[in-house]
C-alpha cells in the first residue's frame, strides 16, 4: 500500500516555488539598477596647483567667517542656505547655481571649519571611509589643500563630491563642492545627463578666492 503525501507537502512546494520566483525575478531587475547607478558615478576633476587668482570675481557675494578667520567668494547667483554655528564647529551650506533639467539635482558648496589636529582633518561631510579616495595635495594662492573624493548614495540619487582641506594652527577648514545626481534607473523616460568637468569649473574659481584674514 503507497504512503498519502501529506497535503501539507504540496503547500510547502507552491510556498517554495513562489519564493525561488521571486528571488529569481527580483535578480532579473538588478542590473538594470545597478548599471543606472553605475552610470551615476560620475567624475569630477580635481583642482591642480595652477589655478591663479581669478579677475572676473569682483561682483560675486563673499563668505566671512572671523573666528576661524578665513573668506571665500561664490557667484552672485549662489543662494546663501544657512549656516549652523556649534563650540566645536560651523557649517555652512551655499546652493550653486546649475542647469536645471537634467539628472543633476543639485550642486553645493557645503564649508566646515573646525578645531582638529591634522590627523583628524579628514571625511569633512561624515560619508562612510570606504567611499572616500584621498587625492593629491595642490597649493592654490600658495596654500596647501588636501583633496578628498567621495560619494554616498540613497533612495533614487547619489551624492559626489570633492573636498578641500585645510589647516592653520589648530584649525581645519573644508570646501566641499556636492553634486546631487538623480539616478536614471528611477524614471520612465531619464532627463539628459550633464557635464560633470563644466559644471566644475566654478569650483576652480572659488577656491583661488579662499584667503585666511590673518
Amino acid at each position: 500500500m503507497k504512503n498519502k503525501i501529506p497535503k501539507s507537502f504540496y503547500l510547502i512546494l507552491i510556498i517554495a516555488v513562489i519564493a525561488i520566483s521571486l528571488v529569481i525575478f527580483t535578480q532579473s531587475k538588478l542590473p538594470a539598477n545597478q548599471e543606472s547607478r553605475l552610470s551615476t558615478q560620475i567624475t569630477i576633476e580635481p583642482a591642480t596647483s595652477s589655478i591663479e587668482g581669478q579677475n572676473h570675481t569682483s561682483d560675486w557675494k563673499t563668505y566671512r567667517n572671523e573666528k576661524y578667520g578665513f573668506e571665500v567668494k561664490y557667484p552672485k547667483e549662489g543662494e546663501f542656505l544657512g549656516e549652523t554655528k556649534k563650540e566645536e564647529y560651523v557649517s555652512v551650506s551655499i546652493r550653486l547655481p546649475f542647469p536645471q533639467g537634467t539628472l543633476l539635482k543639485n550642486k553645493k558648496l557645503i564649508i566646515i571649519a573646525k578645531r582638529a589636529t591634522p590627523e583628524k582633518c579628514s571625511n569633512p561631510l561624515g560619508v562612510y571611509p570606504l567611499n572616500i579616495t584621498k587625492g593629491e595635495t595642490v597649493y592654490i594662492s600658495n596654500i596647501e589643500f588636501k583633496q578628498e573624493k567621495g560619494f554616498n548614495c540613497g533612495t533614487g540619487q547619489c551624492d559626489h563630491f570633492i573636498s578641500y582641506l585645510t589647516m592653520k594652527r589648530n584649525q581645519c577648514i573644508s570646501l566641499n563642492f556636492v553634486f546631487t545626481v538623480a539616478n536614471p534607473g528611477v524614471f520612465d523616460v531619464p532627463p539628459p545627463n550633464f557635464d560633470p568637468t563644466e559644471e566644475a569649473k566654478v569650483f576652480d574659481k572659488i577656491l583661488s578666492t579662499f584667503k585666511f584674514l590673518k
